[in-house]
């Protein structure tokens, strides 16, 4: 392992991001390191390099900016570090997941590379230059103003995308969405069944009422009506007795006394009067 604090630890490759003020390393190197701040070039790569290359920066006292190419596109960043808001291996995935279901963007082995273009190569490595100043100004700028609306979430970082073909850029936040494997790994969906919380209290069944619960469970349907009655013992009471006793049967005392009365009398109408007979007289016909 190796560190970037003196001049002794030249950078392998110069020159491709224009004037940087930090060192500009690829990948096998920057995985040796182990403090400092470097950008990270990157020309052919795999989605296992970049796996690689975020778990380093996690676990390390680094700040780390990968200038990646696929095709004519060049991605600057996120920045890597401890506690960073997104990885290079969550941001390529959902960057990949756009081109559609054709490119295997889950697998590992998938190789992606470009050429730097000379043209923008000085404005490719300002970007990189921007966002490793952003990192630095950050936390000071959070502290100043913590409920500033212009302050960028915390939770989500940086990425730029130049199209070297078309000569333009375009900025992007990025969230690891649903968790991401290397950086913000999901927790279990739930406790163990056999998990007991703390602080509560083990229950004991008696013997004999798991003995009266297994036979309760086991007897058939019908088993109320069939079954035995016991006798009532002379001078106690049941709980059916006392039930019969001391609740009335309002229901059938209502329905047998509805029965039993007789029905109202209905209410006389008046007699209708016969019709007065008349007579009907053809009328003459001259």
């Amino acid at each position: 392992m190796s560190t970037l604090t003196t001049e002794a630890a030249a950078p392998p490759v110069t020159g491709l991001l224009g004037p940087l003020s930090v060192h500009v390393l690829d990948a096998a190197t920057a995985t040796t390191i182990t403090d400092g701040t470097a950008a990270v070039l990157l020309t052919e790569w795999t989605l296992g390099v970049a796996e690689e290359l975020s778990r380093h920066a996690l676990d390390h006292p680094v700040t780390l900016v990968p200038v990646r190419f696929d095709g004519a596109l060049a991605v600057i960043g996120p920045v890597l570090r401890p506690g960073a808001a997104a990885c290079l291996s969550c941001t390529e995935y959902q960057r990949l997941a756009t081109a559609g279901g054709r490119v295997p963007w889950q697998s590992p082995a998938l190789a992606l590379a470009g050429v730097p273009s000379p043209a923008l190569a000085a404005s490719v490595g300002a970007l990189a230059q921007e966002l490793l100043d952003e990192e630095t100004e950050a936390a000071p700028r959070a502290e100043a103003t913590p409920d500033a609306e212009s302050a960028p979430d915390p939770r989500t970082a940086a990425v730029h995308v130049v199209h070297q073909g078309r000569g333009t850029w375009t900025t992007h936040r990025v969230r690891p969405i649903g968790g991401c494997a290397v950086c913000h790994p999901l927790p279990p969906d739930s406790a163990p069944a056999s998990a007991t919380a703390p602080g509560s209290a083990t229950v004991s069944v008696p013997a004999s009422a798991s003995v009266s619960a297994a036979a309760s469970a086991s007897a058939p349907a019908s088993g109320p009506a069939s079954a035995p009655v016991p006798a009532p013992v002379p001078g106690s009471a049941s709980a059916f007795d006392s039930g019969s006793a001391s609740v009335p049967d309002f229901g059938s005392a209502s329905a047998a006394a509805t029965a039993s009365a007789p029905p109202p009398p209905r209410p006389s109408l008046p007699p209708v009067p016969s019709p007065t007979p008349t007579s009907c007289v053809s009328p003459t016909h001259v």
